[in-house]
This record gives structure tokens, sequence and C-alpha cells, in this order.
């Protein structure tokens, strides 16, 4: 026993093949990839959604090029307000943004209420092409 060459156990060679060692390679770098895939898709479902850059004293015009389309409705009064939603980004948030103007159609307010997350366009387009 005391003669035994390293790498050998009870006389039995334990040496690996060239094949082996690169599956192992190989195994191990996909679950690195694997690995940071996931902690990535945790941490964008994590973010919140991107606000609008609306700021005080905007006009209705700059709201509406700003945002890209014009408002689901407005309210009548000393304070009118637009109604704006803002379609799904990649991971299926929308958002409604309510704009409050003063007599002079400027930016004195804004809310941002989040809807229910729905299947992101791409996800949506995917199922479809799929036939789902």
């Amino acid at each position: 026993m005391e003669n035994q060459a390293v790498g050998e156990v009870d006389g039995k060679s334990e040496r690996r093949g060239p094949g082996q060692t690169m599956r192992k390679k190989i195994a191990v770098g996909v679950g690195l990839v694997v690995v940071v895939l996931a902690v990535t898709v945790v941490v964008c479902d994590r973010l919140t959604p991107t606000e609008p850059q609306l700021r005080v004293g905007m006009t209705k015009q700059e709201v509406v090029k700003l945002l890209g389309h014009e408002s689901l409705g407005q309210g009548e009064g000393e304070f009118t307000q637009d109604w704006f939603l803002i379609h799904a980004d990649w991971r299926g948030n929308q958002q409604v943004v309510i704009v409050s103007y003063d007599r002079q159609a400027l930016v004195t307010n804004w809310t941002i209420n989040p809807r229910p997350r729905t299947a992101p366009p791409w996800l949506d387009r995917a199922a479809k092409v799929v036939g789902w």
C-alpha cells in the first residue's frame, strides 16, 4: 500500500480522460450563466416602472408630446385633468398618469397609478406565433 501511485485507490487508477474534464468545465460554465440570468431577471422584476419626465409648469402640448398620445379624458372647471395610459413596458407594467392643469393650461401636479400587470408585448406576440 505504501507504493501506491498518486491518483490510485486500492490499486485502481482515477485518471480522467480529456472528455470528462471538458464536460465538467462546460457544466460549470452553463451553471454560472443560468445563475447570472436568474439574478438579472429577479433584479429587473424588482425595479419600479419608469416615471414620465413631467415637471410643474409644462404646457398641455408638451405633456402630450412627452407621453406620446392623447389623453383618455379630461375634467372641467377651474382645474382640468388629462388621463394618459402608459402602455405596457417589456415586463408588462402599465400606468395611468393623471395630469392636472391650471387655468393657463400649465401643469400643476400629476399622479401615477400603476395598473395590474399584463403579459409583456413581446411575450404576447410570441404566444400568438406559436398559436396560444
